[in-house]
């Protein structure tokens, strides 16, 4: 069973509740969806070759290998790392379900914990790889960002993945509309107001704009007076200069 993955490596988690634990990256190439706010493009599309980056935060150290890549030889590349937690990013893993379900069963019995970083669209693919996951970050996609309506996929990702340990994250960007982040607290408040939210302003550039942080902490404020758990978190691996 072979998949196209875009790079490994190990670095700081930078998002969620997971944030500032050590992790071994393994993203997927391709995507189903296209966000503005992407921060990892060269993803959406599939690669030649995988990259390894052999030193843990940082991407000097380089071992190319030509895709796609099978399970056993992913499983080796993760065993060179020690770090405790495995992260499945992509683009989105999901569209990879069968490979990411063999994998995610090796490194379950491999006593590494698994995480599970997807834009929830895909709630039936996620079944057969439930059992081996430890946690999921659910990126609820708002219409502002991606110009669909995906609330029925999320709710009902959402439903699935509340057997595990998981929290939903929302990108906050100048465009998204006090009425989006309403609805997103609104299906996760129906499936379990103890699930956590975490609002994540944009990473930008210096050119682009910022979400206004007063904005962010009204929605926290309208979030907060039905969820248990709120909080606003930054990409601190941006902040911290490292991938």
């Amino acid at each position: 069973m072979k998949a196209n993955l875009a790079e490994v490596f190990e670095s700081i988690q930078g998002e969620g509740l997971l944030i500032g634990t050590r992790q071994v990256f393994v993203r997927f190439s391709g995507c189903n969806l296209q966000c503005n706010f992407c921060d990892t493009v060269a993803s959406r599309h599939l690669s030649s070759s995988c990259l390894i980056y052999l030193q843990p935060c940082s991407k000097h150290k380089v071992r190319p290998i030509k895709n796609p890549i099978s399970s056993q030889q992913l499983l080796q590349v993760i065993s060179d790392f020690t770090a405790p937690w495995i992260s499945f990013t992509g683009g989105e893993p999901l569209l990879a379900s069968d490979y990411l379900s063999k994998v995610a069963q090796q490194t379950h019995s491999m006593q590494r914990k698994n995480l599970l970083e997807t834009n929830a669209t895909l709630p039936e693919e996620l079944d057969m790889c439930l059992p081996y996951l430890d946690m999921i970050s659910i990126d609820f996609k708002l219409p502002s960002a991606t110009g669909k309506d995906l609330w029925d996929q999320h709710k009902r990702f959402l439903v699935r993945s509340s057997a595990k340990s998981c929290y939903v994250k929302v990108v906050i960007t100048p465009e998204t509309r006090r009425e989006e982040v309403d609805q997103a607290v609104q299906i996760i408040s129906s499936v379990s107001k103890d699930i956590p939210l975490i609002l994540q302003p944009v990473t930008a550039s210096m050119d682009d704009d910022r979400a206004d942080i007063d904005t962010i902490l009204n929605y926290q404020t309208r979030a907060a007076r039905t969820l248990t758990n709120v909080r606003v978190l930054p990409q601190i691996h941006s902040c911290l200069g490292i991938p």
